[in-house]
């Protein structure tokens, strides 16, 4: 049996936080701009917790399969 990297975990991570980031920075700017109550606290409640996740146990997947 062969192992082929199927991905790197880290670089996984990176793309979710990157993606967190970007989509919480327009949230942001949204809700500012909407006016009313802010609302983009409920939004960081829900997905913090799985972007912590995924950095806490993301490097203990498997990264290879065997083939």
């Amino acid at each position: 049996m062969t192992k082929v990297h199927t991905h790197d975990g880290k670089l996984g991570f990176r793309i979710h936080a990157l993606v967190f980031a970007a989509t919480i920075a327009l949230l942001l700017v949204v809700d500012v701009w909407a006016g009313g109550p802010l609302w983009i606290h409920w939004v960081l409640i829900g997905w913090a917790p799985g972007l912590l996740a995924h950095w806490v146990f993301g490097p203990m997947k498997h990264n290879t399969v065997a083939v």
